[in-house]
């Protein structure tokens, strides 16, 4: 299981990596806040009416991230009994966290290291349109899923500690730690974009590639201390 200082560095590099996801998403959240919040705009923007959308929206990306996370905490759960069985305790951890100072030094800028996302797939975009076009609760509700499984560089950073966790819970909490650390900015996304330029966007992507790559190192220490490289010191 993820210790709290863990969970505290997911959060802190969700929120840091914010500026990131709103040049990701922030279309898509523009679009559904601009639909379905411009009759509303009276409104003061604490009103149920005025929050429910945004809710919704975060409900099911932050509830895509926690299925995914669970999953992945289950796959690493299998590797994990089966490298032990092997006689190779702390393999899952030694190679997530590897894969954690990689991509965290992707993040940097260390380019022949980044792995970069993925465009969406065509099917996707179709049915973030579709959603769009068609409103309502439930749309928007399935739109945060769609948002949830577009492939990005930052999830996978954090889908790695996920999976090093070695159970399901475990990177169950990792993701939704991720996803909450996200939340407040990507709600409050156009007072954020109008403050922070390209260039402030990087250098908080930066500064959760930072993030990351102590978390791999955590998670790498961690594992090659079950394997037996590192050895406690005895006390005389």
């Amino acid at each position: 299981m993820p210790s709290w200082t863990e969970l505290w560095l997911v959060f802190t590099g969700g929120l840091l990596g914010s500026g990131h996801c709103v040049g990701m998403c922030g279309g898509l959240i523009a679009a559904y806040s601009l639909n379905q919040s411009a009759p509303l705009r009276h409104l003061p923007v604490w009103h149920p009416k005025r929050l429910t959308p945004h809710l919704l929206y975060h409900t099911g990306r932050i509830g895509t991230y926690m299925i995914i996370g669970a999953t992945i905490g289950l796959v690493g759960s299998l590797f994990t009994i089966t490298s032990q069985l092997a006689g190779m305790s702390g393999m899952v951890e030694i190679i997530a966290g590897a894969a954690m100072i990689l991509m965290g030094l992707g993040a940097l800028g260390v380019r022949f290291l980044f792995i970069e996302g993925n465009k969406p797939s065509s099917r996707l975009v179709m049915i973030a349109s579709m959603l769009l076009k068609k409103g309502g609760p439930l749309s928007t509700l399935l739109l945060g899923v769609v948002t949830g499984l577009l492939p990005c560089s930052m999830h996978w950073m954090f889908q790695a500690k996920a999976a090093a966790t070695g159970s399901w819970s475990g990177g169950m909490m990792v993701m939704a730690a991720f996803g909450l650390g996200a939340l407040l900015p990507l709600t409050a996304f156009g007072f954020i974009s109008t403050l922070l330029g390209q260039t402030h966007r990087q250098r908080m992507l930066k500064a959760a590639g930072i993030l990351v790559i102590i978390l791999g190192g955590m998670t790498l220490s961690h594992g090659l201390e079950l394997s037996g490289f590192f050895m406690p010191e005895m006390s005389d």
